[in-house]
């Protein structure tokens, strides 16, 4: 914005500043523009007589104001300003005729039309004309009544993700009663039931034995087979329904035929790339529970008092009933299950059983009422042994301490050795002690002359 400001005058086309430099920034047949009332102005210079004084192209027109800002734009904008506005309408008009060419080929022409599009490519395909007769006379898109019979050699459905064939039963004016469409690109889906009354068969083995209703009914003794052969007397899996008339009775067959395998549920994640856990029941009755997130090997048994176990270690069970947990230690101790074996000092061990202080305490009931609590006359803490005992103490699943037996086994041999060595030492200081006091009796009796 340029220094100064400037008055206009009513009919008037001289224009005064006040700290103005008309003749620096501007020339004859520039512009000046102000904005008066909010009302803006264009103003063509035509002479400039000082710094504050010039004359515009025919008198001013709006109401005489006083220190207005003002700015200066050079003829030579103006004129492109002007020339690109050209330009831009040339562009709209040629633009325009050349639509009106494309419609009237489109319209008028008896094949194939070219469209010419705003880029400068082209795109040819049927005119108006062209189109009325190819569609004349053929089935009306959006509905029709065919009679008799039609016999083609095949029907491929096309168009849209999900092509579909709709049935109308009984001539039902729903959108569908029962529908046949793709649901991806490899899989097949019928929005309603789907009832055969003959062999349904998968690959050519599979069979239901003549029944298969889903959401329906079935009769007594059918099978959904996965495997090779006939039903049930073959290896694979057996889906067995209402095996006992009127009870509702069914069963999950694994036969495993030749081999030795068993029936497993795998558990996975949302995205199913992470098995979370599995169920394996092997085929000679054994099963095997595991969780891979939490706390792996668990096995439930919610009509016993027995929940789960959990390996909390290599070599500690822990088992929760009824809501509680307790622990069961595994004692392998074999040579072949451990590494890094070094002699360990018995000292260490002894010094660590020291630092146990013995409680007496009332143990909170685990079953029952807190009315009849089990009282401890002897025991100890297991977070002073945690401090003392190091790998003698396991937390749980339900982060509570543990005493591993075994590894306690270890600190009190180390300390019941270094009391062996103690007493053995004291035994030998204690044979020489008699030696020597047997000895000062001997060499006293001679100085006294005493006899025995």
């Amino acid at each position: 914005m340029p220094a100064g400001t400037i008055t206009l005058t009513n009919g008037s086309a001289t224009v005064t500043g006040i700290s103005t430099a008309f003749t620096t920034e501007l020339k004859a047949g520039d512009f000046l523009g102000v904005i008066v009332g909010g009302v803006p102005y264009t103003l063509i210079v035509t002479t400039i007589a000082s710094n504050t004084s010039l004359t515009i192209a025919s008198s001013f027109t709006g109401p005489t104001t006083s220190g207005l800002a003002w700015y200066a734009v050079p003829a030579t904008l103006q004129t492109a300003i002007t020339q690109q506005a050209m330009n831009d309408m040339s562009k709209v008009i040629r633009g325009m005729i050349q639509e009106k060419a494309n419609w009237q080929g489109f319209y008028t022409g008896t094949g194939n039309t070219t469209i010419k599009l705003p880029d400068g490519t082209s795109v040819t395909g049927p005119s108006w004309p062209a189109m009325v007769n190819t569609i004349s006379g053929k089935l009306d898109r959006s509905g029709g009544t065919l009679t008799g019979k039609i016999e083609l050699p095949g029907i491929e459905l096309k168009g849209g993700t999900t092509p579909y064939l709709d049935f109308h039963y009984n001539n039902s004016e729903a959108d569908y009663t029962s529908r046949v469409y793709a649901e991806t690109a490899t899989r097949l889906a019928i929005a309603s039931q789907l009832r055969v009354q003959s062999d349904l068969l998968v690959n050519g083995t599979s069979q239901f034995d003549s029944n298969l209703m889903v959401a329906g009914y079935s009769q007594t003794g059918r099978d959904v087979y996965l495997g090779l052969g006939s039903p049930v007397n073959s290896q694979g899996l057996h889906l067995r329904w209402n095996e006992q008339a009127g009870t509702g009775m069914g069963s999950l067959v694994v036969n495993p035929g030749a081999g030795n395998g068993g029936f497993q549920m795998r558990f996975v994640n949302p995205a199913n790339n992470v098995q979370t856990g599995s169920v394996l029941f092997t085929a000679k009755g054994g099963v095997q529970a595991q969780d891979y997130i939490s706390s792996p090997n668990q096995l439930w048994s919610q009509g016993g008092r027995v929940k789960f176990f959990t390996a909390i270690t290599g070599q500690y069970l822990g088992v929760n009933i009824d809501g509680s947990e307790y622990g069961v230690n595994i004692f392998a101790s074999d040579e072949r299950l451990k590494n890094n074996i070094k002699d360990a000092a018995p000292q260490g061990a002894y010094e660590a059983i020291k630092q146990i202080r013995l409680k007496s305490f009332d143990l909170k009931v685990l079953h029952g009422s807190d009315d009849d609590p089990i009282h401890w006359e002897y025991g100890f803490i297991a977070q002073q042994a945690q401090e003392h005992l190091k790998g003698a103490v396991i937390m749980d699943r339900l982060s509570y301490l543990q005493i591993d037996p075994l590894a306690l086994c270890g600190y009190l041999l180390g300390a019941v050795q270094h009391l062996q060595d103690k007493v053995e030492t004291l035994e030998s200081k204690a044979e020489a002690t008699d030696a020597n006091i047997s000895e000062l009796l001997k060499r006293m009796k001679a100085i006294d002359g005493l006899d025995a």
